[in-house]
């Protein structure tokens, strides 16, 4: 099937394929062009399965309005399951703008296989607000020059627990930040206090590439992401850890002092892309506790991991 979705816009916010409160549905052999938003949500459905999707996201014009990579298409996320279950994606094709798949708050029990994922932000879990997610798996991912490699982002608005994900056998190619979790993720303009969310037993497995040093990247590189506090209400600045933002990183872990994180790297291998440093790509770590497998890690762990 050839499902042409409407022209990009930031204003028509429709999703190309939504099942809302669906069981056993196989979606296979899709194409989507330029959506206008997200393109499959599996919404409070269980067993759902995709295979060999292929989306392409881009500006109606060889380059976008601004100028930039006719890639940069926020919103445009690949594939969203949110409060659903037993989620098989295998064979995915995704560039795009934004995540290339993401499991949402509410899901458990998903497991995505032989993904290909470029341009755009990269394999994410969340952002999670609510409801915990659990037993999460990528395994057989390629990221070839999107902003993050694996990623959690728990929003410290939110109160949650993400628990038992492995990102297993994934080559980075000119990423920006090879492994993530970031829990003090938010938005502008919404900074209720909360208890944030806690990542636990989170495993990076055979994990390895290159990324790409801020001075060697060009004006149409993803945008960062919000590894800050700047949004951080008074009631939590005083608990917040208020972390530098890292943009060509080996690993960022970053939580909630109330809310600590445990992480384990089993095989992490991560260099700098094309370019002569003297020095690695960096670590940083605020409230986690990283652990280190028998397959090891490069580089070093620094940055009070």
């Amino acid at each position: 099937m050839w499902w042409l979705c409407c022209t990009y816009t930031h204003t028509r916010a429709v999703c190309c394929l939504r099942h809302t409160l669906q069981e056993d549905i196989l979606i296979s052999n899709i194409t989507t062009m330029n959506p206008g938003f997200w393109n499959l949500v599996p919404v409070h459905s269980r067993r759902i399965t995709i295979t060999d999707l292929n989306v392409s996201a881009r500006w109606k014009a060889d380059v976008s309005p601004t100028g930039e990579s006719p890639y940069r298409t926020p919103n445009t996320d690949g594939i969203e399951p949110m409060w659903s279950s037993s989620v098989l994606v295998q064979r995915a094709r995704i560039l795009n703008g934004d995540d290339c798949v993401t499991v949402k708050s509410g899901s458990h029990d998903v497991l995505i296989e032989d993904l290909y994922c470029e341009h755009g932000n990269g394999m994410t879990v969340g952002s999670v607000w609510y409801d915990d997610v659990v037993n999460v798996t990528y395994r057989r991912v390629t990221m070839n020059g999107t902003h993050s490699g694996p990623v959690i982002k728990g929003r410290s608005q939110g109160n949650a627990t993400v628990r038992d994900i492995l990102f297993e056998d994934v080559t980075l190619i000119g990423v920006h930040q090879a492994v993530t979790v970031d829990c003090v993720y938010e938005s502008a303009g919404s900074v209720a206090p909360n208890i944030g969310v806690q990542v636990v037993n989170v495993t990076y497995r055979n994990v390895s590439g290159t990324v790409i040093p801020t001075a060697a990247r060009g004006p149409s590189a993803p945008t960062a992401g919000r590894m800050d506090a700047r949004t951080l209400g008074d009631s939590r600045a005083a608990r917040a850890p208020n972390p530098m933002k890292l943009s060509d990183a080996a690993g960022t872990f970053v939580c909630m002092p109330d809310r600590p994180c445990a992480v384990t790297i089993d095989g992490v291998s991560v260099s700098h892309a094309n370019v002569k440093t003297g020095t690695p790509p960096p670590w940083l770590c605020r409230n986690a506790t990283v652990a280190v497998g028998p397959g090891g890690v490069m580089p070093r762990l620094t940055g009070g991991c």
